[in-house]
C-alpha cells in the first residue's frame, strides 16, 4: 500500500509542478529534492528506513491540509482518519519486510484506497484552482 500512495503522490507532485516554467536542469533538480522521486529511484522501490516513511506521511498530511483549503470539497482521507493513517503507518513498521501496518481504525485501509482511487482530473482541476490562487 505504502508504495501505491508513493506512486499516486507522485503523479500528483508531476501534476502540480507541470504548471511552471522550469527547464531541464531545474526539473532534475526537483526531481532529486522530492521525496516521493527518491522513494521511487532506490532500489527496492519503496520506502526502507523509518524515517523516510515518518517525513513522507507527514508531507503527505501537510500537502492534504493545503490541497483542502477549500473545505466544500470532499477531503482526499476522511478528516480524523488521515492522522489516524498517518499515526499507525509509523508506528508499526516492520523494517525487515519494509512495510507498514495499519492497525488503530478498521476504516483507514478504505480511505485510502478511496484516495488511491481518486480521479486525477478530479485533482488536477483542484490543483488548478489553488494554482491560480497561488498566481495571484
Amino acid at each position: 500500500m505504502t508504495d501505491s500512495i508513493v506512486r499516486k503522490f507522485d503523479e500528483i507532485q508531476d501534476m502540480w509542478f507541470d504548471r511552471f516554467d522550469m527547464n531541464d536542469k531545474e526539473k532534475r533538480k526537483n526531481d532529486n529534492n522530492l521525496l516521493t522521486k527518491r522513494i521511487l529511484k532506490s532500489k527496492i522501490g519503496e520506502a526502507s528506513t523509518f524515517n523516510t516513511v515518518h517525513n513522507f506521511y507527514t508531507a503527505v498530511y501537510i500537502f492534504n491540509n493545503l490541497f483542502n483549503d477549500e473545505r466544500e470539497r470532499k477531503s482526499m482521507f476522511n478528516g480524523r482518519n488521515e492522522y489516524d493513517f498517518i499515526l499507525c503507518a509509523v508506528r508499526d513498521v516492520d523494517m525487515k519486510l519494509k512495510k507498514i501496518f495499519l492497525l488503530q481504525d478498521d476504516t483507514v485501509e478504505d480511505e485510502v484506497n478511496e484516495f488511491l482511487n481518486r480521479d486525477l482530473n478530479e485533482i488536477d482541476e483542484v490543483m488548478t484552482e489553488c494554482y491560480k490562487k497561488f498566481k495571484r
